[in-house]
């Protein structure tokens, strides 16, 4: 195999991602969004500025989000530098779970007004679906860990890392939609209202 049809073949996967990504987005701004999905990044930084700006009850999310985010950026960038990515198969999988969990809490906490909590959890498959592709992209162009793997090999370790980071996206909108779920049944209880 000549080193231009294999140049061709891994770039097939970028390509794939990008149109992967794409195609979620647009199902998704049309099934589970009332607002455009490009408004998102708008809507998540007016979000984050509001709640922190007032203190609301919130900020704490926020705060933790920022924290969890801060553990994925050593996770992954430890990963490289002391090559835990290579020493340990899991630590790529482990990565990109935690990373699906941190990603689905932004948008839930961030886009609480514009997604209700009992939303099917397709959303956030298909959420995550997208920006999984989109960071698949990325280190396509900023890595060059894939340069030495057969395509075949680089397309299952893209499979698997989308899979995972939706994965942990979704267990954590199950428990998001269990716990609004039980909030509300409390606060039925607590009214003396009726639940019917």
């Amino acid at each position: 195999m000549s080193t231009t049809s294999l140049a061709l073949s891994h770039e097939l996967i970028p390509v794939s991602c990008l149109a992967l990504a794409l195609l979620t987005a647009l199902f998704a701004d049309r099934r589970y969004l009332n607002i455009s999905v490009f408004r998102l990044p708008v809507r998540l930084s007016s979000q984050l500025i509001s709640d922190l700006k007032t203190r609301n009850s919130w900020s704490i999310y926020w705060v933790m989000l920022f924290l969890w985010g801060s553990f994925v950026t050593f996770l992954h960038f430890g990963g490289y530098e002391f090559q835990w990515y290579a020493q340990f198969g899991w630590w790529d999988l482990m990565t990109h779970f935690v990373s699906g969990i941190g990603i689905a809490g932004i948008l839930l906490v961030g886009l609480r007004d514009v997604v209700s909590a009992q939303v099917s959890l397709s959303w956030m498959f298909v959420a995550l679906l997208s920006i999984g592709a989109g960071f698949e992209i990325y280190e396509y162009f900023f890595r060059a860990f894939w340069h030495s793997w057969t395509p075949a090999y680089y397309a299952r370790d893209t499979a698997e890392d989308l899979l995972m980071a939706c994965s942990g996206a979704v267990l954590i909108q199950y428990w998001y939609q269990t716990a609004s779920m039980s909030y509300s049944e409390s606060a039925v209880a607590v009214n003396g209202q009726s639940a019917e």
